[in-house]
């Protein structure tokens, strides 16, 4: 999009604006041509997923509008729609006043979009994800809203004062420009991140209606009320007003669009709703959350969160691992040292070596002896040693083994300072 938002300038030149259309008909023919390879390669999926038909019948707008956190999500996706359907006009606006020339314009809008997809695809790549990491989807969500209302404050002082042109021109495009990287670069992932707390059926039918059903609904609405003004029942600081007065509504829907997302989490996480996608941890009470589902009898709740919380470079794996070392339940305590194992963590070596002679579990205790003999420590021939004659076959042979590990590794050393060079 970004190359083709730029070579607009040489294709008026070329071909002229009015046969700008073949070149997006053409483009459009070629979409469709890879939408039918792709559902003729992939219709065997498609097939089997007909018996989720009536779920998904049951998942319509006004069913899932019933539930208080989609029914945010819908709220929001209108509002942000709503306002940028104003923001479209307020520009359209001030172009068609400022150039008159069908020419010009088309020069303007393609190099205005693609420069915006140029910038987006430039945040996209080095920006958006460690911004929704680091800050998490609040921050994400509000980035977009507080640029455009300080821009359109500022039009709204220009516009009631000076009322300067030139001036309302350069705001709309600032607004417009503002709006297109925004949305595509931060906004749009942000929002994405939103769905990840519903069901998956629920999930893939909250999107479809989103971008089917609300998107075109808050079009059409502000078409309508954008056409008063064109009859002459409104002007340029009307819409601006009305703009201002979405943005600030929009405070409210994605403050409890955020507070829905934190509330849905727990359950999002028992359920393990998250595998496979991102989610932003480093926001406080998302962790808080993690910290107490590792507290949790159940062991794929304990596993699910610790491996979310590792996945984050900000999280210590040994301040994570050290307190799980004593989980009530065996599954969890097997998994966390071998994580121990495989992570080489030294600095836990003392809280390996007291869970000895606690481990009641045969299979966990042959991973604590793992564990040891990786770590080859000074006493860990001597403590290997106790356990060879064990009645436990799985613990006898963790000891046996690990002990050859040992000798092997004294072995390599031996020969290593005997052939070293003085």
């Amino acid at each position: 999009m970004a190359l083709g938002g730029l070579a607009t300038p040489l294709l008026v030149a070329w071909i002229g604006t009015e046969n700008l259309l073949l070149v997006a008909g053409a483009g459009l023919v070629g979409c469709l041509m890879c939408v039918t390879v792709i559902d003729r390669e992939q219709g065997g999926r498609l097939a089997r997923r007909a018996s989720a038909d009536a779920e998904l019948v049951r998942t319509g707008l006004f069913s899932l509008a019933r539930h208080r956190y989609t029914l945010w999500i819908f709220l929001l996706a209108t509002v942000g729609v709503f306002t940028s359907r104003l923001i479209d006009f307020a520009f359209l606006d001030q172009a068609n006043s400022r150039f008159q020339n069908e020419d010009e314009l088309a020069r303007l809008f393609g190099v205005l979009f693609g420069g915006a997809q140029a910038v987006t695809l430039v945040l996209l790549t080095f920006v958006t994800g460690q911004l929704l990491n680091r800050f998490g989807i609040a921050t994400g969500m509000m980035l977009r809203r507080v640029a455009l209302t300080s821009c359109f404050v500022v039009t709204i002082v220009v516009l009631f004062t000076v009322s300067s042109g030139a001036a309302s021109y350069w705001l709309a495009l600032t607004a417009k420009v503002m709006d297109l990287v925004l949305f595509s670069a931060i906004t749009a992932p942000a929002f994405l991140i939103l769905y990840q707390p519903l069901r998956p059926d629920r999930r893939l039918a909250t999107q479809m209606n989103v971008e089917s059903v609300i998107g075109p609904l808050a079009s059409a609405a502000a078409g309508a009320i954008l056409l008063l003004n064109t009859l002459g029942l409104g002007d340029a600081r009307w819409v601006a007003l009305l703009t201002l007065s979405m943005l600030i509504a929009w405070r409210f829907v994605g403050k409890r669009t955020n507070q829905g997302y934190r509330a849905a989490l727990p359950e999002a996480l028992e359920h393990r709703r998250l595998e496979g996608v991102s989610i932003p941890l480093e926001e406080g009470d998302m962790l808080e959350v993690l910290r107490q589902r590792l507290l949790s009898t159940r062991p794929h709740e304990v596993l699910y969160a610790l491996d979310l919380l590792l996945s984050q470079q900000t999280n210590s794996p040994a301040d994570l691992l050290s307190p799980l070392l004593g989980h009530p339940h065996p599954q969890v305590r097997y998994d966390v040292m071998r994580r121990v194992a495989d992570s080489r963590l030294l600095e836990l070596t003392d809280e390996v070596r007291s869970r000895l002679d606690l481990e009641e579990d045969p299979p966990t205790l042959a991973q604590n002896l793992r564990c040891l003999a990786e770590f080859d420590e000074s006493e860990a021939v001597d403590i290997l040693g106790v356990f060879i004659d064990h009645p436990e076959s799985v613990v006898s042979e963790a000891a046996t083994v690990g002990l050859l590990a040992q000798r092997r590794h004294r072995r390599g050393s031996r020969f290593g300072r005997a052939t070293a060079v003085p």
